[in-house]
């Protein structure tokens, strides 16, 4: 079975079920694993976008407002790869390609080819997909084990917080607007022995106003900007400190502000669990674990840029 992937969650899942072999196209986002790196880009952003989160969200809403798809998928290079089968998504459009893109530029050049989309809203959605995805592709077994073993996972983690109190969380998804995290990141926030604020389990991520914030006083502040790798997100997470009230924090005066790899938060495949672990270990440092965070993690205060951030 040939397969092409259109966003980087599905890359990730097609090799954790010992399929990295078939994978024949990736889009220009998948970043993980190394071992697919070297296969053929069939996407592409049709947006041209800054640096700073302000310049690539007024790039996108300028897009957005003229009616302009966000990406483009490679219509010849997808009929020269001849996938049987393209992995989709349509949870965000800005985000990665969308079903509808995909679907038209199938139609149009490889009508052959299977359409598979994963789409997830809870936590319980994503391990549903590798259900999905695994009897799709032939790896029915592999799905069940590997579904096994993050449901323990995530067990273990639930065991190890369960009567402990609950911190108050929120998770900054992007930082110009702010916009908390929502879909299946509450139910991490959860899982790991928190309170989420201000975002809902399923609900869609959202522009939260910044005074919403400062009266919901959040104990912990995790700051995952979309898609950003650690050192843009650390580079991001500073520009909060010239926030009104934002040293007056209860999580910023503790010093529990913490700067999250965005590329690993953001996507919903099996790292999602990953995700889950590193918010616990972070939540309740003094809960016995062992070993570093599966996900980089910096303190906002160890890393703000100087003269930015206190």
């Amino acid at each position: 079975m040939r397969i092409v992937s259109l966003f980087p969650s599905a890359t990730e899942l097609v090799v954790d079920l010992g399929l990295g072999g078939q994978l024949v196209g990736i889009s220009h986002q998948c970043t993980w694993p190394p071992s697919v790196q070297h296969l053929p880009r069939v996407t592409k952003s049709l947006v041209e976008v800054g640096d700073t989160p302000r310049e690539i969200s007024l790039a996108m809403a300028r897009h957005q407002a003229r009616g302009l798809p966000t990406y483009a998928v490679d219509g010849e290079l997808l009929a020269r790869l001849r996938p049987d089968v393209v992995l989709a998504q349509d949870v965000c459009e800005i985000c990665a390609v969308p079903e509808r893109v995909a679907l038209a530029t199938l139609a149009e050049v490889l009508p052959s080819a299977r359409l598979l989309t994963l789409d997830a809203l809870r936590l319980a959605d994503v391990i549903a997909n590798i259900t999905t995805a695994g009897t799709a592709l032939g790896a029915a077994e592999r799905a069940r084990q590997l579904v096994g073993e993050l449901e323990e996972r995530l067990a273990a983690v639930r065991r190890r917080v369960a009567g402990r109190p609950r911190p108050r969380v929120f998770i900054i998804e992007w930082v110009e607007p702010i916009i908390g995290s929502g879909h299946w990141v509450p139910d991490l926030v959860e899982a790991a022995g928190g309170e989420c604020l201000l975002t809902a389990p399923g609900a869609a991520s959202r522009v939260v106003p910044w005074d919403e914030v400062v009266r919901a006083r959040p104990e912990v502040i995790f700051v995952a900007p979309c898609g950003r790798a650690l050192a843009e997100a650390t580079a991001d997470a500073a520009l909060l400190a010239s926030l009104p009230g934002w040293h007056d924090l209860p999580a910023v005066r503790d010093g529990r502000v913490y700067v999250l790899d965005g590329s690993v938060c953001s996507r919903h495949g099996p790292r999602t669990v990953d995700v889950a672990e590193t918010f616990a270990r972070l939540l309740h440092p003094d809960a016995g674990w062992q070993g570093p965070p599966p996900v980089a993690v910096r303190s906002w205060h160890d890393t703000a840029a100087p003269g930015r951030a206190g």
